[in-house]
């Protein structure tokens, strides 16, 4: 082929691509947005969508989408961010709700139909083209109503439903979350007060820089503990409690808007005494904390708050179940903190008893008085002893008697590492509770405090080494030889 055959084949191919990019693609592409929107009211570029105008008899709801991606507001009773999902819902069911009839010839007349002058209507704009729907009066067959896009001339007969979604109160496109969720944001500390004076203080600790600076990053690692780092000393943190005030987080919702501006409102508990619960970030993200003022119960069992947004509001009482914990509900209860590897030597106190347990080169746990030991009875018991922890911090009154039974403890369990250095210690004593029922005392070398404890830790244990020794096995002398007569 000749090179200006080869040129002219190249231009009327350019030609071809030419005209399907710029004609034929979006014909295409036209045609087929056209036969999607056939047989629905609106005619709208949805994705485009930039305000929501409803009027429900006078009550009026007015949402904007914002440009630079901040998302939807409402502008109209109030203002403030819209919730998503419920700005979602509304546009979902006006787009794809199907009339279930339409009428190209109605009576030129439209009062007859409760139309056009109807107070129930609502306008989208999309792309600076604006459609307002007008509801009219219910139809003679079914639970429908007549409708018309104000300046088209044809009617259309929808479920009533559609119409009774206007009357939804405009609260409920209000976003009413407080706080972002803990999947989408990793709370660094959490802090609990009232009345000015701290109840608890949660944080997760720094995690050294790998690097050569000795530097010390400011976001903890996703497998770092919590710590009560106030009011009490530096103390490691309940899984499951942080878990339970971690829950109240996500859940920590608006219910219902009582005043748009929060002001004089001794009357709900949020005077000097009110609890303040903080939330702080460290993802580098504004805001880098969100602080809630909560006040006291309402009628519902609800709670009266200020978020930060500045209006009176209830948020769940379940939710705040979960959050309004006190110190010692978060501290962890181990009373011990030892890995049984570590552990070569364990001492047994009962009384004016001592029951005292070796590990032995090769592993095995033996009494170097009495000698080899019942592995499987003796692990039984030591498990125990692993991680043991208290139900719950005794109270005051009940202090001065646990510490008086424990100065003569009915057992004590020692852990001894390889060089005899104490490991870890256990002490329990039985004692008599407010309600005169006996219960277990018990602390550790992990604790400060003095705490009730399963009764179980006091049981079944042996009198003496001896019955966890390995039992001896019995021989039997071999069957003599019998001298057969042949006989049977």
């Amino acid at each position: 082929m000749s090179i200006k055959k080869t040129v002219a084949a190249l231009l009327i191919l350019a030609a071809v691509a030419a005209v399907y990019f710029f004609y034929e693609r979006p014909r295409i592409t036209r045609e087929a947005e056209e036969k999607k929107q056939e047989g629905y009211a609106f005619d709208l570029a949805w994705d485009d969508l930039s305000k929501i105008d409803i009027d429900a008899a006078g009550l009026q709801t007015v949402m904007a989408n914002v440009e630079g991606g901040e998302g939807w507001k409402v502008i109209k009773p109030y203002q403030d961010d819209a919730d998503k999902f419920a700005v979602q819902g509304i546009i979902s069911k006006f787009r794809t709700t199907k009339p279930d009839r339409i009428i190209d010839d109605p009576d030129e007349d439209l009062s007859i139909y409760g139309l056009p002058d109807s107070t129930f209507r609502i306008t989208f704009t999309a792309a600076a083209h604006s459609q307002t729907l007008i509801f009219g009066a219910s139809h003679k067959i079914g639970d429908a109503v007549y409708a018309m896009i104000d300046g088209l001339p044809k009617l259309f007969v929808f479920p009533s439903s559609l119409k009774n979604s206007l009357l939804e109160p405009s609260d409920k496109y209000r976003d009413k979350e407080i706080l972002p969720t803990t999947y989408d944001r990793e709370p660094i500390k959490v802090s609990y007060s009232r009345g000015g004076k701290p109840i608890y203080i949660l944080g997760k600790e720094r995690i050294e820089s790998e690097g050569d600076d000795d530097s010390a990053s400011d976001f903890p690692d996703e497998k770092s503990e919590w710590k009560l780092t106030g009011p009490v000393k530096w103390w490691r943190a309940d899984g499951e409690a942080v878990d339970k005030v971690m829950q109240g987080l996500r859940s920590l919702k608006v219910k219902s808007i009582f005043k748009e501006n929060a002001e004089n409102l001794e009357e709900y508990g949020l005077g000097e005494d009110q609890s303040v619960f903080t939330v702080q970030y460290g993802d580098g993200k504004t805001p880098e904390s969100i602080e809630i003022s909560i006040g006291s119960k309402d009628p519902a069992g609800d709670y009266y708050a200020v978020p930060p947004k500045g209006y009176l509001c209830s948020i769940p009482g379940h939710a705040m179940e979960k959050i309004d914990l006190q110190t010692n509900d978060l501290k962890d209860k181990t009373l011990v903190d030892f890995n049984v590897p570590d552990v070569h030597n364990w001492v047994l106190r009962f009384g004016d008893k001592t029951i005292n347990i070796s590990r032995s080169s090769d592993g095995d746990l033996i009494s170097e008085a009495a000698g080899a030991l019942d592995q499987e009875k003796v692990l039984d018991a030591l498990r125990r002893l692993v991680d043991v922890e208290g139900r719950r911090f005794l109270s005051s009154p009940q202090l001065e008697t646990a510490q008086s039974a424990l100065a003569d403890f009915d057992a004590r369990f020692e852990m001894y590492g390889a060089d005899k250095t104490l490991l870890a210690w256990i002490e329990a004593a039985r004692m008599k509770s407010d309600g005169g029922s006996e219960i277990v005392a018990g602390r550790g070398n992990l604790s400060d405090g003095i705490f009730e404890m399963d009764p179980g830790l006091l049981k079944d244990w042996p009198d003496s080494i001896d019955e966890w020794l390995t039992p001896i096995k019995e021989e039997t002398a071999p069957d003599a030889d019998v001298e057969s007569d042949g006989t049977l």
